[in-house]
């Protein structure tokens, strides 16, 4: 997982205030987040944008390419994504996470606040799979500390990856 590539998705909602999601980059031009960071906020009158902080790049949502539906939360936008953003969609796993093994992540939630900015900054998290019992749900927990669940939106939408692999 590459810090830098950790996308920040900045949803405008109806009084015009910004939600804030997470999402990583898959391919040239497309970012994978979560389905309820992008919708009801999404259609054709209002903006999304994302932005790499790091590498000092911000885009425009132009399109939902992929959106899985309430029953999987899981969306895939197209916009400009950074230049020097090397991805590959071959670090996308292609079977059931191994169970014995811990999940990491990075991404955007309330916990993480620049005390001089007041913007957020990136956080952590780790956590363990469960087994998917038959089905094409993975559950997952954190091992994160976090006293109140509001501390975490934001964090929506981050990448999972298990040894190298989302």
């Amino acid at each position: 997982m590459d810090s830098k590539l950790i996308a920040k998705i900045l949803p405008t909602k109806e009084d015009g205030k910004r939600t804030i999601g997470t999402g990583y980059p898959i391919g040239k031009d497309l970012v994978l987040t979560a389905r309820h960071v992008l919708f009801p906020h999404w259609d054709d009158t209002k903006k999304v944008e994302v932005e790499w902080k790091d590498l000092n790049c911000l885009s425009s949502v132009t399109e939902v390419v992929f959106d899985g539906g309430e029953a999987c939360d899981i969306a895939v936008i197209r916009c400009q994504t950074p230049p020097q953003a090397p991805v590959s969609v071959w670090m996308l796993r292609r079977q059931t996470p191994n169970l014995n093994n811990r999940w990491d992540s990075l991404g955007y939630s309330r916990l993480g606040k620049d005390e001089d900015t007041g913007s957020r900054v990136l956080v952590s998290a780790l956590g363990e799979f469960h087994h998917p019992n038959g089905t094409h749900l993975i559950n997952l927990t954190s091992k994160s500390d976090a006293k109140d669940k509001d501390n975490w939106k934001g964090l929506s939408g981050a990448p999972v990856f298990q040894g190298g692999m989302l």
